[in-house]
């Protein structure tokens, strides 16, 4: 279970954010953070098993790592704030597929899902099954449920689309799109309670259906 400790190291590390102080603090973050966080993991991917049969495996998997890539970055602090997983169909790596992020971090907390990232190819038939399929695509979205979970539907969109889709759009404006995402903040008061995991796979449940189309789109 997360507690209070585990915001506290994360505070901490922001204020401390180099190898030395990390070292030092190595066994809290073991005890405080890494473990408690694994455990929230598996418990959450066996909770969204039983609306998604698709997300399965190894949970653990699908932890990404506190350390930062800094290569071609002009911070060079070591570490991340925050931990974070991904569960998808193809693990961690896939920002693909339609799937569920999670990120607890000392400055705040959220759950995304859907498409993040598709590529030229998956976004046209992502397009192309909202152009064709628009009003199922709209009721998913007017789903009381998602509404007020997630409110509505996000993402980067295109300023100009393609001369062959254009026509598209006075369809729907989501045609647009680039990334398709919905997306929920916690207080991180949330996060200590009790039926901190249930409510978030409950969340997400509510929007399985846009993932269930999007996913549907790209495998067409």
């Amino acid at each position: 279970m997360i507690t209070k400790n585990f915001f506290q190291f994360l505070r901490d590390l922001a204020k401390n954010n180099n190898k030395d102080w990390f070292d030092v603090n190595r066994m809290r973050y073991e005890s405080e953070v890494k473990k408690p966080f694994e455990d929230l993991v598996v418990a959450l991917g066996s909770e969204l098993g039983k609306f998604d049969g698709e997300i399965q495996g190894d949970f653990k998997k699908n932890i990404f790592r506190i350390n930062k890539d800094i290569r071609f970055s002009k911070d060079k602090t070591p570490y991340k704030t925050n931990r974070s997983v991904a569960y998808s169909l193809n693990g961690r790596k896939d920002h693909e597929d339609p799937g569920y992020y999670l990120e607890l971090g000392a400055e705040k907390s959220y759950i995304a899902g859907g498409a993040w990232c598709p590529s030229p190819d998956k976004l046209y038939k992502i397009r192309s099954e909202i152009y064709y399929n628009t009003d199922e695509f709209n009721k998913i979205l007017k789903n009381k449920k998602f509404k007020d979970t997630f409110q509505e539907l996000q993402g980067e969109r295109s300023k100009i689309l393609p001369k062959d889709i254009k026509d598209w759009a006075k369809d729907s404006d989501f045609i647009y799109n680039k990334q398709f995402y919905f997306y929920k903040e916690f207080d991180n008061k949330e996060v200590l309670e009790e039926d901190f995991i249930k409510k978030v796979a409950k969340n997400f449940s509510h929007g399985f259906e846009v993932n269930l189309f999007l996913r549907r789109a790209m495998r067409d």
